[in-house]
């Protein structure tokens, strides 16, 4: 019978590598998302503050080490001044079902 703690680190590195293969970013989004946010003369920080999300997170993004959710590029493009071709890189980067994007939306 396999321990417990086994089977679960088990599954664990079997989750993380499927999602990490699914989820691969784009490589164009990082410096299509940093060149529009330095053309706005912006910081990370200002762009956190403007857009809701963590300036770490933003920072994985223009690293590419992280994919958006299309929650996130929704963010980001509504205070963002984006070229034709930074939109369209925008568009085609988002990943459905990660981030916030898999919560179903509740309205009190």
């Amino acid at each position: 019978m396999e321990d417990p703690a086994t089977k679960t680190q088990r599954q664990l590195d079997a989750w993380q590598t499927l999602t990490r293969h699914r989820h691969q970013p784009d490589p164009r989004f990082g410096p299509a998302l940093r060149a529009a946010r330095r053309r706005c003369g912006w910081s990370l920080y200002a762009l956190a503050a403007g857009s809701g999300l963590s300036v770490g997170f933003l920072s994985l993004l223009e690293n590419g080490r992280r994919a958006p959710s299309v929650v996130s590029i929704d963010a980001l493009a509504a205070v963002l001044v984006l070229t034709s071709a930074e939109a369209e890189v925008f568009v085609a980067s988002g990943v459905r079902g990660v981030g916030r994007d898999w919560r179903p939306r509740v309205d009190h």
